[in-house]
């Protein structure tokens, strides 16, 4: 098999989506490979496939989803900021890039009005365990 692309982009989450727009922009070709399967039905059994590692920022446990879409298919329009650690590793400076990031796709914490009965459930449960429930905003 031959492709006459310029480039390769492995995965569609919210990075290679994000890189493969700004590519396409430039008018270059693009290939996105992706490591997960396509989740065409809902629900918690089916949707448990999705997370087969996670990764931790100052203990806080965040699900790293392996399918058609990354982890913006899992998090349903959460954003949350690569974790420092690994920026630090990496010995690059990201801030500009994902302030444009957060412009582009309008990253604001969700209205209060909008937080569905489900949602207030389990931070009613977290509550009661004296747990503290925050919204994601970074």
């Amino acid at each position: 098999m031959v492709f006459s692309n310029d480039y390769i982009v492995v995965g569609s989450g919210p990075g290679g989506a994000t890189a493969a727009r700004e590519l396409a922009s430039q008018k270059k070709r693009i290939l996105i490979v992706e490591y997960g399967p396509r989740l065409s039905t809902t629900g918690f059994t089916k949707s448990a496939k999705m997370y087969q590692d996670r990764c931790s920022e100052e203990g806080i446990w965040i699900g790293r989803a392996r399918i058609l879409g990354g982890s913006s298919y899992a998090a349903m329009g959460n954003a949350v900021t690569p974790p420092s650690r690994i920026i630090r590793e990496w010995g690059i400076d990201l801030s500009e890039e994902l302030e444009l990031a957060r412009k582009d796709l309008h990253v604001n914490p969700m209205p209060n009005h909008l937080i569905g009965p489900g949602t207030r459930k389990i931070n009613e449960g977290a509550a009661s365990l004296r747990w503290e429930m925050k919204q994601t905003k970074q």
